[in-house]
């Protein structure tokens, strides 16, 4: 498709439009909250960003990858998300069940 027949359907399809549009705003929101996330320094607050940024309510998440493919988005050793989860873990500040993870009580914004 050439780019003038694809802004001529932007133009006169509102469903595309708006399903582009908030496409758009989906992967520049997902954009920011990975910048944000990269300036954090502890492995600790990246983990509760993602959740409270990725998750539809802030609090269930779903991973759609494993665990070693999540450090990596996360910018950190997998050992050192291993560890990570298992200390939010004991100190109760989430729930895992394989992928699923739930933040269990609030925390302060990292």
């Amino acid at each position: 498709m050439r780019m003038q027949d694809f802004l001529t359907l932007l133009q006169t399809n509102l469903d595309l439009s708006t399903a582009f549009a908030r496409m758009l705003a989906g992967n520049l929101k997902r954009q920011c909250g990975r910048l944000e996330r990269m300036r954090l320094t502890s492995a600790k607050d990246r983990v509760l960003h993602y959740i409270a940024c990725e998750s539809r309510d802030g609090r269930h998440l779903e991973l759609p990858f494993t665990l070693a493919h999540w450090a990596a988005e996360l910018g950190i050793e997998p050992e050192s998300l291993y560890r990570t989860l298992s200390q939010l873990e004991k100190a109760g500040l989430i729930h895992r069940d394989g992928r699923q993870i739930e933040l269990t009580r609030p925390t302060a914004s990292p």
